[in-house]
């Protein structure tokens, strides 16, 4: 059975670098074979993948709300 992590949170779990490794590397251990890594803002996100755009099995995206839209139009 494959496994794939399809919601996380791994910016709100943990904000330092180190530790988002740590939980990719002990999911890859799990069998997880990939993940995908949920930001609720651009901040957090491009914070994630300068973090782990080394791990393949790992993609990250946004969930731009209403509210983070309305933010993103007054910058």
């Amino acid at each position: 059975m494959k496994l794939f992590d399809s919601h996380a949170h791994i910016g709100l779990i943990h904000e330092d670098p180190i530790e988002q490794l740590i939980i990719v590397q002990e999911a890859r251990q799990h069998k997880v074979e990939g993940i995908l890594s949920i930001s609720n803002n651009l901040q957090d996100f491009f914070q994630i993948h300068s973090n782990l755009n080394a791990y393949r099995t790992v993609a990250e995206c946004c969930i731009v709300t209403p509210r983070t839209g309305t933010t993103l139009k007054q910058r």
